[in-house]
């Protein structure tokens, strides 16, 4: 089974998390939304392959290490793929779709124009190296309280549609 989770903490010492972040072999992450009440994410994301036992134990293992370190767990979100669905339960659970593209700079103002009109939300990896010309953003959409075939109608439909729009070069 494969698992990822994403793990928020502060401070936001971007230095010092990357520094763990290696030593951890986990990939760090500096989230900026487009809208919303907390705007920037120091987050990291840590991928599993194994048992749901294995994966919880190695969860736990990663949360203490990261408190030892000084850093503040804010939220931790495991995920897993659709088809493993049965994993998160209970009244927080919901389906969700990450859509990672590389836009040009020029094409970030029709991108956000898109994603408010699709009811998708935006976000950008500000660790992502910068070359001047291209950037990393993710299209999400959440599904809470349906089934795992209207997640996947919904995800599929928002997947084709950004290709529409925003064909891979």
């Amino acid at each position: 089974m494969f698992y990822e989770t994403h793990i928020t903490v502060e401070p936001h010492d971007v230095s010092r998390w990357q520094a763990l972040s290696g030593k951890l072999k986990i990939k760090p992450l500096l989230i900026e939304l487009s809208s919303g009440d907390y705007p920037l994410h120091l987050m990291c994301s840590a991928p599993f392959s194994g048992s749901e036992a294995d994966f919880r134990a190695y969860l736990a293992s990663l949360e203490e290490q990261i408190r030892q370190s000084g850093f503040s767990i804010i939220r931790v979100k495991p995920e897993t793929l659709l088809d493993q669905a049965g994993f998160v339960k209970g009244p927080i659970a919901y389906y969700e779709c990450h859509i990672k593209l590389l836009l040009p700079k020029n094409a970030v103002r029709h991108f956000l124009l898109f994603s408010q009109e699709h009811g998708l939300h935006p976000s950008r990896n500000l660790l992502y190296g910068d070359d001047g010309k291209v950037e990393k953003w993710y299209l999400t959409t959440r599904l809470y309280n349906g089934s795992i075939a209207e997640a996947r109608r919904r995800f599929r439909k928002a997947l084709a549609e950004t290709k529409r729009i925003f064909p891979a070069e």
